[in-house]
């Protein structure tokens, strides 16, 4: 797994993951940064979630193309959202990641995920999860870049 020094949401080229709750609601965090940043992002994910039930959502991926070059992937690896306990299902964000893997294999893109990917306000474990990403890397003989902030 390789990790870089930068803000994710800066890639211009490749497949930018993040993780998304099954409510419809981007409302702090990455993905709120993500929502700001790219709208077609938010209004993909608000249709899915209208759409689909808390069980069909969970494990998805809905992936939006927001130029030629880069897609953003919303990832739903957790059902709930808030500030306290652990919101973030390892299967679900398991399952939503081998979707983008090998969509990106498919079609030569690389795949970024941020450091902590379902860990800060969602509650994961980020041992948990970059054990997921190093296993996932093996399976599909690919490498997946982690996006970290200075600082963090």
């Amino acid at each position: 797994m390789k990790i870089i020094s930068k803000d994710i949401t800066t890639i211009e080229e490749g497949i930018i993951c993040h993780q998304v709750n099954t409510q419809g609601v981007m409302g702090s965090g990455l993905a709120l940064q993500i929502k700001r940043k790219f709208p077609v992002a938010f209004t993909e994910y608000k249709r899915f979630c209208d759409t689909l039930t808390d069980k069909e959502l969970l494990g998805a991926v809905a992936m939006v193309m927001i130029t030629e070059k880069l897609v953003v992937a919303n990832l739903f690896g957790q059902t709930s959202y808030g500030r306290q306990g652990i919101h973030t299902n390892y299967g679900a964000l398991q399952n939503a990641l081998e979707q983008v893997i090998e969509a990106a294999e498919f079609n030569g893109d690389q795949v970024y995920v941020p450091y902590n990917l379902g860990c800060g306000l969602a509650g994961g474990n980020w041992l948990t999860v970059s054990k997921m990403i190093e296993k996932l890397e093996a399976l599909y003989e690919t490498e997946i870049i982690v996006c970290r902030l200075q600082g963090l």
